[in-house]
């Protein structure tokens, strides 16, 4: 079960996401949700969530910058940026920060379900590549011995 954080300053997109992941009780727990980029920095860090969905736009501090604050400190957390701005210039920072997903709102279930999907398979595929390579490591380390 995955452990989600909602990040919007609209109460009818947290709502809508709210009940997406309630509807889906087995495989998403919501420990959170905040109105502001600052608020989900400190929920963030209380729950350690798995997952983060958020909007850019948010007061105190935009989704982008306390997204890219978040990967800085826990950088296994999924983050999707779920948006209105469909310009490069948004994607393209969300790309430099590591950012998981960028989806366009009005999102359909659908599609933030795959992407949480596909973002969540790629960080198990890269976690059992390093796995794999620290194995391999030890082994040489151990001939050379």
């Amino acid at each position: 079960m995955l452990k989600v954080l909602i990040a919007d300053d609209e109460s009818i997109e947290r709502r809508y996401l709210l009940s997406l992941f309630t509807r889906h009780p087995d495989l998403f727990q919501v420990v959170g949700e905040a109105k502001n980029g600052k608020e989900v920095l400190q929920k963030a860090a209380e729950q350690i969530p798995d997952v983060i969905i958020m909007d850019i736009n948010m007061p105190f501090m935009d989704g982008l910058s306390s997204a890219h604050q978040i990967k800085e400190q826990f950088p296994d957390t999924i983050i999707l940026l779920n948006t209105a701005y469909a310009e490069f210039e948004f994607a393209k920072k969300a790309i430099d920060y590591g950012l998981d997903a960028y989806l366009l709102k009005p999102a359909k279930e659908s599609q933030i379900l795959e992407a949480i999907q596909n973002c969540y398979q790629k960080q198990q595929k890269r976690k059992k590549q390093i796995k794999v390579k620290r194995k391999k490591l030890l082994k040489n380390q151990r001939k050379n011995n």
